[in-house]
């Protein structure tokens, strides 16, 4: 081993002491790094295998947090939406066992459970405003963070000609769509399309000073310019229909108008300004062909194949197996695909969730797994209506516009993992728990939340 190595190893060692230690005194901390770690994906990988810098991370979050329940009395919480998701667990466990594949949906059982503990140790972590204001910075240095690496990368392959190179392949040519440190371009995207609606969401604090307001001003432009050279369809419609639902807030109406002419002169710009322009023109036209484009006729055959998979045999009613729709597709795409379709296009995965929850789960599996989101918005629904300081409430109304946000791009998008809508889930559990439930004395929108002790969590497991 050489003398490198070492160094990495004995730095790579001493950082996980350092988060562990971090972890005990303060793990909140640890849950606004989260953001970063997430942000990283691909880039954060150990080697080729699946070990991440944000599974490592998560491994020492749930191991200060037993460290805290075994020797400093802590307990846990567990929100309701989070209790009814437990049902759908035991159910992909069960199912993983006749799946076609069963070693894959062993690990892909696991990688639920553990996105799973992340919202609850989110909801457990999170206990005062400040740790609130904390998360809310990460997320703001994450997304310029991210979008920046972006920026970086067109600006490069512009300079070297590499745009006007691949523009006769479209603009789902890797070249030319904005990656960040995401492994394709929709999970750059949808990453920063959530960014962008919590940090929106967070300029409806009336106590935001000019500052503040300027800073978070700053760090959208960038990133939604980065979500626009990403080239992803379902990012700027959930940007868009994100702006639609803060529309409703009287304090964010002039942020909607302002940010939908930044939109709409950045786009103007890139048609006219970059070599982007061809790619940008195409992939808007796509949204009138009713899906006739390639990707959007491969995605309506992937779909109606999941349609055919559940309605094979019983699997109307339990479904072929967790995570088996790699696998079962083969069996059923013809005659809507070809072989070769199928072969080159890349991916065996049916890109709407929905489908893929009735070809792997049937009726059963649907009915499982919409039960804690039903929950989760009538939480939403009940604590919006609840004083909760300016910082909570600002994060709360985030969380049910992304929530609602991501309901709706599960028709494009298979989101069962997502780190970010877990985070959510958690946040949503964290503002439900007796730390920010409103006292006797909290008057109107703004709380005294941050200068009165903490309640130890009542719910307990």
């Amino acid at each position: 081993m050489s003398i490198g190595q070492l160094l990495l190893l004995a730095g790579a060692g001493l950082g996980g002491l350092g988060a562990g230690l971090l972890a005990l005194r303060q793990p909140a901390v640890l849950v606004a790094l989260s953001v970063l770690t997430i942000s990283l994906d691909y880039k954060g990988r150990l080697g080729e295998g699946f070990i991440t810098a944000n599974n490592l991370l998560k491994v020492v979050l749930i191991g200060a947090f037993l460290v805290q329940m075994l020797c400093g009395g802590r307990r846990l919480r567990l929100p309701i939406h989070l209790i009814w998701f437990l049902p759908y667990l035991v159910f992909a466990a069960i199912s993983s066992y006749y799946s076609a594949d069963f070693l894959q949906a062993g690990f892909y059982v696991v990688r639920l459970t553990l996105v799973w503990i992340y919202a609850v140790l989110v909801a457990n972590l999170i206990e005062r405003e400040w740790q609130l204001s904390l998360l809310l910075l990460a997320m703001a240095a994450t997304a310029l963070f991210v979008s920046v690496t972006a920026h970086m990368q067109t600006l490069n392959i512009a300079a070297l000609a590499g745009a006007e190179l691949v523009q006769k392949q479209g603009p789902d040519a890797g070249s030319v769509r904005a990656l960040g440190t995401f492994w394709d371009a929709n999970a750059l995207g949808g990453f920063l399309g959530v960014l962008s609606l919590f940090l929106t969401a967070g300029l409806a604090r009336a106590n935001l000073g000019w500052i503040g307001r300027t800073a978070i001003l700053c760090v959208l432009g960038v990133a939604f310019g980065a979500v626009l050279l990403s080239f992803s369809r379902s990012a700027w419609l959930m940007i868009g229909l994100g702006m639609l639902l803060f529309a409703r807030e009287r304090r964010l109406r002039p942020y909607v108008g302002w940010f939908l002419a930044l939109g709409l002169g950045g786009a103007l710009y890139v048609l006219i300004a970059t070599p982007y322009g061809q790619a940008l023109t195409a992939r808007v036209l796509s949204f009138g062909e009713l899906g006739q484009d390639y990707s959007g006729r491969f995605r309506w055959y992937l779909a109606l194949s999941g349609l055919q998979i559940w309605s094979d045999g019983m699997h109307w009613l339990w479904g072929s197996g967790f995570h088996s729709f790699g696998e079962q597709i083969w069996r059923h795409w013809y005659p809507l695909a070809t072989h070769d379709m199928m072969y080159h296009s890349g991916t065996n995965m049916s890109h709407t969730l929905l489908v893929t929850l009735l070809a792997e789960g049937g009726l059963l599996g649907v009915l499982l797994f919409v039960v804690p989101f039903v929950a989760a918005l009538r939480v939403l629904g009940r604590l919006r209506r609840q004083p909760h300081g300016e910082v909570g409430g600002s994060v709360l109304l985030g969380c049910q516009v992304v929530l609602v946000v991501k309901l709706v791009d599960t028709f494009f998008n298979p989101l069962m993992y997502d780190n970010l809508l877990w985070l959510t889930l958690g946040l949503i559990g964290a503002i439900a728990g007796p730390a920010f439930s409103p006292r006797p004395g909290d008057i109107g929108a703004r709380s005294n939340r941050a200068a009165l002790p903490i309640d130890p969590p009542t719910a307990r497991c």
